[in-house]
């Protein structure tokens, strides 16, 4: 008997480690992480031109066209926060999205989105975070996607290029946005250290009040598929 609950609590264990992963996926087009800057560069005014251009881009026909044309196969999307190496957070868990109702929902979500970080710049920590959500969420994608959305450079380029590696090795594009703000060489960085696998490009937006039409048309990029995917610099 002691035995039989060793295995059941060993068991539990493993159902309820954050390591776990699914014992069945379900089949989508596209797997979707949406990763906005939480640092401490970024005013709770800059913070809430980032949701709610989220919330907009999703109320768009474009992206609500592009969303209903994947619908067959649906698309899985999660929204994180990130600052430094230890913080992250998930603002959205993962949903799927095949229809009008679905995107306008999300947007609804994104308007209430709160603030949960603040802290130093560290994309290489959002990167590896959301390799990790992808690999243990409950979807196969035949497309894998992150999207990093952000205001600065990390120092430790290194450690960049060494999370972008593993995602790309774990079949992972990492797609960048680069708010340039004052930061002229931002879009350099993004596509020299943080940008990689299939397809990759590398977005600017010059300011936050930008960042509404160029998360925009950078979804409708991603949504579109392959086909529309390229390598691409403004």
């Amino acid at each position: 008997m002691r035995f039989v609950w060793a295995i059941c609590l060993a068991s539990l264990s493993i159902a309820n480690s954050p390591l776990a992963f699914s014992q069945s996926t379900q089949p989508v087009a596209l797997e979707l992480i949406l990763a906005l800057d939480s640092s401490t560069s970024v005013s709770d005014q800059e913070f809430e031109l980032q949701s709610q251009g989220l919330a907009n881009a999703f109320g768009e026909d474009a992206v609500i066209k592009a969303v209903i044309d994947r619908a067959q196969a649906s698309v899985a999307v999660a929204v994180v926060q990130w600052s430094d190496a230890q913080h992250q957070s998930v603002s959205v868990d993962w949903r799927v999205l095949r229809s009008e109702e679905d995107c306008l929902q999300l947007a609804a979500e994104f308007r209430n989105m709160k603030r949960r970080l603040r802290g130093g710049t560290a994309i290489s920590g959002v990167l590896d975070y959301g390799r990790e959500l992808i690999m243990r969420n409950a979807f196969e994608g035949l497309q894998k996607i992150i999207d990093v959305s952000g205001d600065g450079p990390d120092l430790h380029f290194v450690h960049v290029k060494k999370a972008r590696d593993r995602a790309v090795a774990a079949g992972i594009t990492v797609n960048g946005l680069a708010i340039i703000d004052d930061d002229e060489n931002l879009q350099a960085f993004y596509r020299n250290h943080v940008i990689g696998g299939d397809n990759a490009f590398v977005m600017t937006a010059n300011d936050y009040s930008d960042f509404s039409a160029a998360i925009r048309q950078k979804l409708v990029r991603e949504l579109g598929g392959p086909q529309l995917a390229k390598i691409w610099v403004e």
